[in-house]
C-alpha cells in the first residue's frame, strides 16, 4: 500500500503520484456492482491514465524519461516500426490513456431493438517510410540536413484507428446508426458521434462541442456567448447567440449570428426553470465525410484544413459487421526544413499522441584529422638511424594527447599519431607512428601496390574503426573508414601531398566519397549512420585536410526516440529511462467484491456516488444507498465532485472519491482526473473540489 509521508500533507494536486510507490501501481479501482455504464466507462479512463504510474526505472546509456509512453533507443537507418524498434502497432500496452473497453451500441429498427456491446480498441500503426535518418541516409540525400539526425515521414506511413474487436451484429451496423440512435465512439481523445451512414465509406457525424443547459444558463465559446432562452412543448429550442435570438427546432440545427447550433436533445416541463437542453456548437455540428476526405474535426479554419489534407479518413465497411475507422497522415517530411529533429515532435489530430526524437544515446565524441603534405623524419621499426629525412606524409591523428587514440595493425603500437608515405619507387604505402617513449615517427607496417590492406585503428571508448589503404598502380590511394553500420567513407589522396582525385584547389570530384555518394562539393557539417560527423567537406579538402567526429561507440550509435499517450511526458534526465510496465494484476473491482476496504491492502479511487457504489456510501459515512434528494450530499445537481480522504478506511491507505449528482457527471469528475496534468492548478491546495464542466474554469474548490 502507498503511504502518504506524514510531514508533507497529501492533496489532489498529488493525484495520481500517492497511488503508486516505486513505479508499482498499487491501487483498486472500485466501481459500484449497481453503476450505470457511463460510471464504468469513466472508470476504464481512469485505470488507463493509472497505468502510466506502473514503470521501471532502465538504466541505460541514454538520458531519457518517458511516463504515459514508450521509448526506443533506435541505430540510425531504421524504420520504427522495425521489429527491434516499435513494430508495426501501438495500443494501450504501450500507450496509457489508449482506449480499451466495450462499446454499447442500441438502436430501434422498426419495432425491433438491436442493443449489444463490443470490445473496442484505438491504435497507432506505423509503415513502411517513417524512419530515423541522417543527411546521407535520408530519401533524398543532402547537405542542407548538415549534421542532425531526424525522422522523416512518408505519406500514409502513420495512421490512428479506433478497432472494433467484435464483428458487429446486423442492426447494430455504422449504417444502421441515425440522430435518434447514435453511435458513440471515443476517437483521437475525443467522443466521436455517428449518426448514419450512406455507404461503406461514407458516414455522417457530429462535430461540434456538446453542452449542456438549463433555461437561463448560459456558455461562452470562442468570446461568443450562447444562451438557452426556453424550450418548447414540441422540443423546439430558443438561443441567443451574442444577444441575437433564433430558434431551432427538434434534432435540427441554424446558424445565429454567425454561430451553428444544434438541437441534440431537448427537454420540456411545465416548469420553465425545470427546461433544459443538450445543443452541439461549431462550424459544422454535423458533416458527412467519405474516405480519403480531410480530417478537419475540431479544426479552427475548416476551409484551410480541407485544403491541406494533412490527415484524412480512411473508412470501410461501414454497411457490415467489420467497419474500419480511421485516420491517414497524408503529407510527406523529408525537407530539412520539415522533418523532425532532436527535441522535436510529430503530433496526431488533438495532440493525443505524439512521436518525439528526444535525444541522443551517445553523446561523446573525440576528433580526427586527416592532413596531407606533413613533413617528417622517419625511422625503421627500431634503432635511431633515419631512413628519409623531411618526408612529405600524410598525417592521421586524434585530438588531445591520451597517446592511445591510434592503434597500429599488425603489430600493435599505442599512439595519437599515424603517417602514411608513398614509396616513390615501389607505389608502396609505407605505414608509420609516432613512438611516444621516444617522439620518433617509427616504421610498422607497409600495404603493397595494387592491394588493400588494414593499416591502424582509430580507438575511442568502445570505437575501434579501421583505416583500411586502397592502393591504386597509378601512384594513387584512398583512405577507407570502415564503418560498422553503413557506407564506408573514402579518401582520395594524391602521393603524399595532396588529398583529393586531383591537385587542384577547385576541383572536388570524388574527393571525399561516402559508399558511392561524392560529398565532396558539401560545404556543411554532415552526420554518417553510425554517427560520425564529417566537418564541412569542401573547406578542409582545399586546404588538404579532412576533419571528422567520431563517437563513443560507433557500432551501436542510437537516438531515443520516444512514442507518448495522452498526458505523456518525456524529459531528458541522464541515465535512465522510466518504461511502462503492463499492469498484469486487477486494477478494477466491484464494490461487492471488497467486502472490508480496511484490509484491502491498496489504495482505492471509488469511481460513483453513495447511490451506486456502497465503499462510496461507507467512506462518506452514509447508509448505502444514499440519493441526492436526502440533502447529505457534499454536491448538488449538476455537480460532480473529487475528494481526497486520507485514512478513513485503515491508516495510510489513500482513497479518492469521484462521484456526481448524475451519472454524466461522475463521468465528467473522472476525465478531470484523466486530464490531471491540465488541471494540476485548480487541484493542487484540496481535497475536494466540484466539477461542472471538463474545464479549468468548471473546477471549484468544494
Amino acid at each position: 500500500m502507498a503511504i502518504s509521508p506524514i510531514a508533507i500533507a497529501t492533496d489532489l494536486g498529488d493525484y495520481p503520484a500517492f497511488l503508486a510507490d516505486a513505479g508499482v501501481l498499487d491501487t483498486y479501482v472500485v466501481v459500484g456492482a449497481d453503476a450505470a455504464p457511463a460510471d464504468v466507462v469513466g472508470a476504464v479512463d481512469l485505470a488507463t491514465r493509472l497505468a502510466a504510474e506502473s514503470y521501471t526505472d532502465v538504466t541505460t546509456g541514454g538520458s531519457v524519461s518517458v511516463s504515459g509512453g514508450k521509448t526506443e533507443d533506435m541505430l540510425l537507418n531504421l524504420a520504427l516500426n522495425d521489429s527491434t524498434a516499435f513494430g508495426s502497432t501501438l495500443d494501450d500496452d504501450d500507450l496509457p490513456g489508449f482506449f480499451d473497453g466495450k462499446i454499447t451500441i442500441n438502436n430501434l429498427i422498426g419495432s425491433s431493438t438491436y442493443k449489444d456491446s463490443y470490445d473496442a480498441h484505438d491504435e497507432i500503426r506505423l509503415n513502411s517510410g517513417i524512419s530515423l535518418e541522417t543527411g546521407l541516409t535520408a530519401s533524398s540525400p543532402h547537405e542542407d540536413f548538415k549534421s542532425e539526425t531526424f525522422i522523416e515521414v512518408a505519406k500514409s506511413s502513420v495512421s490512428y484507428y479506433f478497432v472494433f474487436d467484435d464483428a458487429l451484429s446486423n442492426g447494430n451496423y455504422i449504417s444502421n446508426s441515425s440522430d435518434d440512435y447514435p453511435i458513440e465512439i471515443d476517437f483521437l481523445g475525443k467522443t466521436l458521434t455517428i449518426s448514419g451512414a450512406s455507404s461503406a465509406t461514407t458516414m455522417t457525424v457530429q462535430s461540434g462541442t456538446e453542452y449542456s443547459l438549463a433555461v437561463g444558463e448560459s456558455v461562452t465559446v470562442d468570446g461568443v456567448t450562447i444562451s438557452l432562452d426556453n424550450v418548447g412543448s414540441s422540443g423546439s429550442i430558443v438561443i441567443s447567440v451574442d444577444g441575437v435570438s433564433g430558434t431551432v427546432s427538434s434534432g435540427g440545427q441554424k446558424v445565429v449570428n454567425g454561430v451553428t447550433v444544434k438541437n441534440k436533445e431537448a427537454f420540456y416541463s411545465t416548469e420553465k426553470t425545470d427546461r433544459s437542453a443538450v445543443i452541439l456548437v461549431g462550424d459544422d455540428v454535423s458533416d458527412t465525410v467519405t474516405s480519403g476526405d480531410a480530417y478537419c474535426i475540431g479544426a479552427a479554419d475548416k476551409t484551410v484544413c480541407e485544403d491541406d489534407q494533412v490527415w484524412v479518413w480512411d473508412l470501410s465497411g461501414l454497411t457490415g459487421s467489420a467497419p474500419v475507422i480511421g485516420v491517414i497522415y497524408n503529407e510527406r517530411l523529408d525537407e530539412y526544413d520539415e522533418v523532425i529533429g532532436i527535441g522535436k515532435e510529430f503530433a496526431f489530430p488533438h495532440d493525443y499522441a505524439k512521436i518525439k526524437l528526444d535525444s541522443y544515446v551517445e553523446t561523446d565524441y573525440k576528433k580526427y584529422t586527416v592532413e596531407a603534405d606533413e613533413i617528417v623524419d622517419l625511422y625503421p621499426a627500431s634503432g635511431s638511424t633515419s631512413l628519409v629525412d623531411t618526408a612529405h606524409t600524410v598525417h592521421i591523428y586524434g585530438d588531445g594527447s591520451s597517446k592511445d587514440s591510434v592503434e597500429t595493425a599488425g603489430t600493435t603500437h599505442e599512439t595519437d599519431d599515424l603517417y602514411l608515405y608513398m614509396n616513390a619507387t615501389t607505389l608502396d604505402v609505407d605505414v608509420y607512428y609516432k613512438d611516444t617513449s621516444d617522439n620518433k615517427v617509427r616504421y610498422v607496417t607497409s600495404v603493397l601496390n595494387g592491394t588493400t590492406g588494414t593499416a591502424a585503428y582509430l580507438v575511442f571508448q568502445d570505437t575501434r574503426l579501421a583505416v583500411s589503404l586502397v592502393v591504386a598502380a597509378s601512384g594513387t590511394y584512398g583512405i577507407k573508414l570502415d564503418t560498422a553500420n553503413g557506407d564506408d567513407i573514402t579518401i582520395a589522396v594524391i602521393a603524399n601531398t595532396y588529398l583529393g582525385a586531383s591537385d587542384g584547389d577547385s576541383t572536388y570530384t570524388n574527393d571525399l566519397l561516402y559508399g558511392s555518394t561524392d560529398i565532396s562539393g558539401w560545404e556543411e557539417d554532415t552526420r554518417t549512420e553510425n554517427g560520425i560527423v564529417i566537418f564541412d567537406p569542401k573547406a578542409h579538402l582545399s586546404g588538404d585536410s579532412f576533419e571528422f567526429d567520431i563517437n563513443g561507440d560507433e557500432n551501436d550509435f542510437k537516438a531515443n526516440v520516444v512514442i507518448l499517450g495522452p498526458s505523456g511526458s518525456s524529459s531528458s534526465s541522464g541515465g535512465g529511462v522510466k518504461e511502462v510496465v503492463p499492469v498484469t494484476t486487477a486494477v478494477a473491482k466491484l464494490d461487492t467484491e471488497i467486502s472490508d476496504p480496511a484490509t484491502a491492502g491498496k489504495d482505492l479511487v471509488l469511481v460513483g456516488g453513495p447511490a451506486v457504489n456502497r465503499l462510496t456510501a461507507q467512506a462518506m459515512g452514509l447508509d448505502y444507498p444514499t440519493y441526492g434528494s436526502s440533502g447529505l450530499l457534499p454536491f448538488v445537481e449538476g455537480e460532480g465532485y473529487i475528494e481526497y480522504k486520507d485514512g478513513v478506511f485503515t491508516t495510510g491507505q489513500d482513497v479518492v472519491i469521484v462521484a456526481g449528482w448524475a451519472a454524466e457527471n461522475t463521468r465528467d469528475a473522472t476525465s478531470v482526473l484523466q486530464k490531471v496534468d491540465t488541471f494540476k492548478d485548480k487541484l493542487s491546495g484540496n481535497t475536494a473540489v466540484k466539477v461542472t464542466d471538463v474545464s479549468a474554469a468548471g473546477i471549484t474548490a468544494a
